[in-house]
């Protein structure tokens, strides 16, 4: 590709990120359908809607959580590795979630602080030995992302068998219509 098309492609991108976080503030681009409920959403980051090797937001994520945030309250953990604050920050996506938590270690009770006591929690993730594991144990609905570097992983026992199996983030919205 040429470095023209690589710009006009990289500002493309650009205005449609502020399209996308105007339409978040105003309230204008929620999804129409049966979304009458309320739900917490955690979002694992780095390889559930973050593609690591390619430096990119998977296809499908900025709509999705444009979408999901004028209905959810989004959450987004990821683990504190140097450079992922600054990546996150020139995505622009941080306006789309209640809070952003950069942590060393996952763990039940960073999950059940960001729940407070909520039941209509949902975990999607791309680690069933990690963020799934651990909705599971809280009785979280739990979604597994079975793509890329974790997806040969197999459950070892029935706390890390997700409740829902997707390949492509952009299903959430389908499994969210089954609760709604």
């Amino acid at each position: 590709m040429s470095t023209t098309g690589s710009t006009e492609q990289s500002r493309s991108l650009l205005y449609f990120k502020f399209f996308l976080q105007y339409l978040h503030e105003t309230g204008s681009g929620t999804f129409s359908g049966p979304f009458s409920f309320f739900m917490k959403i955690i979002f694992d980051y780095n390889r559930t809607i973050y593609d690591p090797e390619k430096q990119e937001l998977y296809p499908g994520v900025l709509v999705l959580i444009n979408g999901l945030s004028n209905k959810h309250e989004l959450f987004l953990v990821s683990k504190n590795e140097p450079g992922r604050r600054d990546v996150l920050d020139n995505l622009g996506i941080s306006s789309f979630f209640k809070k952003v938590i950069f942590t060393d270690n996952k763990s039940p009770e960073l999950f059940k602080e960001i729940a407070d006591n909520e039941n209509n929690v949902m975990v999607v993730g791309d680690r069933i030995r990690g963020e799934i594991s651990i909705g599971n144990e809280l009785s979280y609905i739990t979604v597994w992302l079975k793509r890329g570097k974790f997806s040969l992983e197999e459950p070892i026992n029935e706390k890390q068998n997700p409740r829902h199996t997707i390949t492509d983030i952009t299903e959430v919205e389908n499994i969210l219509k089954q609760y709604g």
